[in-house]
């Protein structure tokens, strides 16, 4: 991510704002869910489920 390229996993997330929940970094095309699977690593429906789980946790946290 810090060279300016797409992750190609799914498996890293930011926070650009303080105030805001970490969101999943944007992914690259060239990786299928087989291969992730075989790395140990989530689907990309996974990850981007675990993201919305992260924003629901932080508006409850926030309230």
């Amino acid at each position: 991510m810090k060279l300016g390229r797409r992750q190609r996993f799914g498996t890293q997330y930011h926070k650009s704002d303080p105030n805001q929940p970490k969101q999943l970094d944007e992914v690259g095309p060239g990786v299928t869910d087989v291969l992730r699977r075989e790395m140990n690593a989530p689907t990309l429906d996974e990850a981007r489920n675990r993201a919305a789980e992260i924003a629901s946790l932080f508006k409850i946290k926030k309230s």
